[in-house]
């Protein structure tokens, strides 16, 4: 396989991919909201309608997640037609997002946090791709700190 080859997909779909990006003027215009109601109702004319026209009550956590779900979309996408040592960059990028489920998945269990509030929290989308989604919703459901760190041995 040639590089163009290779390579053709991945630019078509990154060229897709950035045509949902935001303008400056729109970035500058949701960075000057007064509330996370404006800010929603400002994306309800944008690519992103369909990520938050369910949303309620927006809390900037709920967002976040949600935003942060779109963007392991997107690089899943990306990976899905990228060449080997791309998909390889792309995927250590994403294991920070595995690394902050871990942080968050201790810190909880530390607290005494129920699974289910756990489970909410964590960014399971990521796991997927890894192939640790299952294992990441055992360790929500198990009783403290060290019964999570069985469930990864």
């Amino acid at each position: 396989m040639t590089r163009v080859t290779a390579y053709s997909q991945l630019l078509v779909k990154s060229g897709i991919e950035r045509s949902y990006l935001l303008s400056r003027a729109r970035l500058r215009d949701l960075a000057f909201c007064k509330s996370l109601e404006e800010f929603v109702s400002q994306l309800m004319d944008s690519p992103y309608m369909y990520l938050v026209k369910d949303i309620q009550h927006p809390t900037a956590t709920r967002l976040q997640q949600l935003f942060k779900k779109e963007f392991v979309r997107v690089c899943k996408k990306i990976i899905d037609f990228s060449p080997r040592h791309i998909k390889s960059f792309i995927e250590s990028y994403l294991r920070y997002l595995e690394i902050e489920n871990l942080k968050v998945l201790i810190k909880m269990k530390n607290i005494g946090a129920p699974s289910n509030l756990i489970s909410r929290i964590l960014n399971l989308c990521v796991e997927e791709i890894f192939g640790m989604k299952e294992k990441f919703s055992q360790a929500a459901k198990a009783g403290d700190v060290n019964a999570v760190i069985e469930v990864f041995i």
